[in-house]
This record gives C-alpha cells, sequence and structure tokens, in this order.
C-alpha cells in the first residue's frame, strides 16, 4: 500500500543511509509526491524479465521451458536419480530459476496454463476467465480443493446439497507490488505438486473437498505490466477513461537511482478503493483522478472489470448457498497482517462479531510467515495502519456476514523489504516462501472453520 507510515520509516531509511541533507529532503520530497517513499529509500532498480508477449498460452510455456532447460542442462546431466514420484532435483532448479526474476503477466499465465494441463493437481482446476481487462488481458485463477481430488483410500465422495465452503485468495490488486504477485505464483505452483496421498495436513485439507480456494493471483494484469515496463510507481489498472483519457496534465516524477522522467497524469482506478463494504466507498483514503497518491476510486463502486469480476463470482457462489469462510488479499510490502476493519477511524470503530477469532487467525498467519526467515509481522486491525475506504478485505467482511456468522477479510502485507521490488535470486524466493507458509496455515484454519 505504502502510505503515512511507511513514508516515516523511508525518512529514516534514508538518513541511514547517509545521505547529504539537502540531497535528502530533495529525494524524499520527490518520493512523497509520487507516493512511493518506501520505494525510493531502497535504492532499487528495477530489473523486470524480457517482456514475453506470446500468441497463445503454449507459445509463452515452450519459450519458458526453453529458457530453464537450457539454464539446467550441465545440472540434469550430473544428477544422480530421483525418488519415484518425487519432484525432481532438475523440477526444483527450474522452479527457483523460474520464481526468483521477475516475470511478466503472459509468462505466468503461460507457466500456470501449463502445470493445470499436465494434470499434475488431482484437487484443482482452472477457475475460467473472471475479466477482461481495458487492455484485452484475462483475470483467472485457479479452484483447489475441488471434489476430483478425493484421496484414493477413502471413501468415494458424496455430493453436497450445497457446495463446500469458500476461500477467495488474491494478490496483485495493485500494480506495482510485483513481490506480492510472484510470491503468490511461487507458493501456487508449489501447492499444485503436493501429493494428496502424503501425511501433509495441508494435502489432506485439499483432498478432502471439504472446503475450497479460489486463488486469483493476478488481480490487475495490464497495471502490473504498466509497472513492469513504463512505470514503476503505478499503482491502479490502465482504465484511463475514468480520469478524461488524457486530460490530467503531466508530472514529472523520480524512478530509481535518480533518474526522473515525466508521466501522463492518468492514473487509472485504485482497484483496492473501488468496493462497497459497509458503506465505504470515496469515504477514506481516496484522491482525484490526477492526483499523484493514485487513490482514485472509480466514479461507482464496481465500475471497474477486475472489481466486477470479484463480485460476480463471489455473489454467485453466495447465491447457491456457499459459505464463504475467508478473503486474504496480499499486497506489498510491510510486514502486517491486517484484520477487520479497515474502514472506520480506530477510535471509533466498531467490534468484530468475531472479534477474538479474527485475531488468532492473523496471529497464526503473521507466525508462519515469521517462521520462514524471522521476519515480525505485525498482526493489527487494518484501521490502526490507515483507514481505507472501499477496500477488498472490508467488502468481504460484510457481504459474507450471513445469520449468525460474520464474514472475515483478511490483508497480507507481504514481508519487510522496504521496497516493491525487492532483487531478485534469494530474496525474492524468500517472498515466496512467507507467501506459501501464511497460505499453507489459512488452509489449515479454513479446514477446521469447515469442520467446525
Amino acid at each position: 500500500e505504502g502510505m503515512t507510515r511507511p513514508s516515516m520509516r523511508a525518512t529514516r531509511a534514508l538518513a541511514r543511509r547517509g545521505a547529504a541533507p539537502a540531497a535528502r529532503a530533495s529525494r524524499i520530497a520527490a518520493c512523497f509526491a509520487f507516493g512511493a517513499a518506501l520505494a525510493c529509500a531502497a535504492h532499487v532498480e528495477p530489473r523486470p524479465g524480457a517482456p514475453l508477449v506470446p500468441g497463445d498460452a503454449e507459445g509463452g510455456v515452450a519459450a519458458v521451458a526453453e529458457a530453464q532447460r537450457r539454464a539446467h542442462a550441465a545440472h540434469h546431466a550430473a544428477a544422480g536419480p530421483e525418488p519415484a514420484g518425487a519432484v525432481t532435483r532438475d523440477e526444483e532448479a527450474a522452479r527457483a530459476s523460474f520464481f526468483t526474476t521477475y516475470r511478466s503477466a503472459a509468462e505466468l499465465s503461460a507457466a500456470l496454463t501449463a502445470k493445470l494441463a499436465t494434470g499434475v493437481c488431482a484437487h484443482c482446476a482452472p477457475l475460467g476467465s473472471l475479466a477482461l481487462t481495458a487492455e484485452g488481458r484475462f483475470v483467472s485463477g485457479v479452484m483447489l480443493g475441488t471434489q476430483q481430488g478425493a484421496r484414493r483410500d477413502g471413501p468415494e465422495p458424496q455430493l453436497p446439497a450445497t457446495p463446500a465452503p469458500l476461500v477467495l485468495i488474491t494478490a496483485g490488486v495493485h500494480a506495482r507490488e510485483w513481490a506480492a504477485v510472484m510470491g503468490m505464483h511461487y507458493a501456487l505452483d508449489r501447492l499444485l505438486e503436493l501429493d494428496i496421498m502424503s501425511d501433509d495436513p495441508v494435502a489432506r485439507v485439499l483432498a478432502s473437498g471439504a472446503v475450497r480456494f479460489a486463488v486469483v493471483p493476478l488481480v490487475n494484469p495490464d497495471g502490473y505490466e504498466h509497472s513492469r515496463n513504463s512505470l514503476p510507481w503505478f499503482r491502479g489498472n490502465r482504465n484511463t477513461s475514468m480520469s478524461g483519457g488524457g486530460a490530467c496534465p503531466p508530472v514529472a516524477f523520480e524512478t530509481t537511482l535518480g533518474k526522473t522522467g515525466t508521466a501522463p497524469g492518468d492514473w487509472g482506478v485504485d482497484l483496492n478503493r473501488n468496493f462497497d463494504g459497509y458503506g465505504s466507498f470515496g469515504i477514506g483514503g481516496v484522491s482525484g483522478p490526477c492526483d499523484v497518491a493514485q487513490n482514485f476510486p472509480g466514479q461507482q463502486p464496481f465500475d471497474q472489470a477486475e472489481t466486477a469480476g470479484i463480485k460476480a463470482l463471489i455473489e454467485s457462489e453466495l447465491a447457491q448457498g456457499t459459505t464463504v469462510l475467508m478473503s486474504i488479499d496480499q499486497h506489498s510490502f510491510g510486514p502486517y497482517i491486517l484484520h477487520p476493519y479497515g474502514w472506520c477511524h480506530p477510535w471509533f470503530c466498531p467490534r468484530h462479531p468475531q472479534e477474538e477469532r479474527v485475531a488468532e487467525i492473523a496471529r497464526r498467519l503473521a507466525a508462519a510467515a515469521q517462521a520462514v526467515a524471522g521476519t515480525a509481522y505485525a498482526p493489527i486491525p487494518s484501521s490502526q495502519l490507515y483507514p481505507v475506504g472501499g477496500a477488498l478485505d472490508d467488502w468481504i467482511s460484510d457481504v459474507t456476514t450471513r445469520g449468525g456468522r460474520a464474514g472475515i477479510g483478511i490483508t497480507v502485507e507481504l514481508t519487510d523489504y522496504n521496497t516493491f521490488f525487492p532483487a531478485e535470486g534469494d530474496l525474492l524466493e524468500r517472498a515466496g516462501e512467507e507467501t506459501l507458509a501464511w497460505l499453507r496455515e489459512a488452509i489449515l484454519i479454513a479446514g477446521e472453520e469447515a469442520s467446525g
């Protein structure tokens, strides 16, 4: 997200680096003006992978596979035999290579499509297209925990009268949060390869069919590509018609390492302000369509294809009688696990009807992520970071509240890198491992919720 509190941390970070006072003040002012102080403070040069725009998914996968094959041919030739049924050393090395380099939306989509096509995952199925974006990209995902994944050592599954409970998992709502996107794809790839016959408790939950997980790993592919290829600090989607389609004056900005440039002032729509939980659309943490803060919420709730697609998915499930247990939306950077509510001032927020349970879930997710590398995630109410209207987590909390059960919307602000663009390699892999850790814990929690 990167607003007021992170900006304070950025000031301290620049001071620790010993920049001359005048230069430091200039850099801070430029960063604050663009709403990206943390990323400026980190002095990280974004190094996106070479854009790959295949003619179709198969062509994209072939290009990725060929690059991986060349990179790991020597390793494969020297390696000994692996146990039958195990993920091979070459496959593990190829995964490390793929997910420790920033990839385009096309590469990520093609790799996921290819993985599903292999049939390696018995408990999952394509989610289908949720939306077609302004630039013609599809928003899609994967459903984990489908009935096809029943364990072969148990009885045949009985189709329930209503669909199994659902958990919504999302990432990439904000364009510049590359680590959140790569981390989610890394974690999803690992989950697709789980052996459903193993004693892994996560595999047992996914194979049981007792709860499903709709995973949308890149909600905003247009914005993500614009951030990768044109304007790193870009935050919204690419529907600039909402701001007049070129009517906003251009603005000067600072990129990285002192480079400057000019960008059109049409920032698109901040998708995490375009929902309407508790009637909060447009009431906090928002800005105008030409404002460099990039928090324009749109003209009305769900007037963007991406948010309308998520809304349609959830409303379709609710219409079938599905219990939506929770949603978890991954952003970067934090490290925080944010829980309801975010739409209200922290002094005046109402108590969540399941406040103790929600706080416990947040603590468990934080502990799981922290166990990877010692990153101290703070589980706090979202409003304590800063109040925000129109966010996904509050909308889920609102719309899935039924009878005596209150909905739960969680936001993960991933890791402590102090930048939207952590360096490729080990740091990016750590983002993936922390994502996998909290996601595994979320699956166990959902299994408990569904059975209790």
